[in-house]
């Protein structure tokens, strides 16, 4: 599974198991991120600033 959080204008996600960082930078202006959401595979990442969502897609990890 991945642990997520966001600062400013950039989302980034760790793997535990390994501590690999994946960061996903907005690219546009004032894309302030509220409370993430997801499934499954999925996080949801609303940009208020921008009035949009971003999904990132992602293999989950096996139960």
């Amino acid at each position: 599974g991945l642990v997520a959080g966001c600062l400013v204008q950039l989302v980034f996600a760790v793997r535990p198991d390994t501590g690999y960082v994946y960061s996903f930078p907005s690219n546009r202006p004032n894309a302030n991120v509220r409370q993430m959401h997801g499934r499954k595979g999925e996080a949801w990442i609303p940009e208020s600033g921008t009035d949009r969502i971003r999904v990132v897609r992602y293999a989950p990890k096996s139960d």
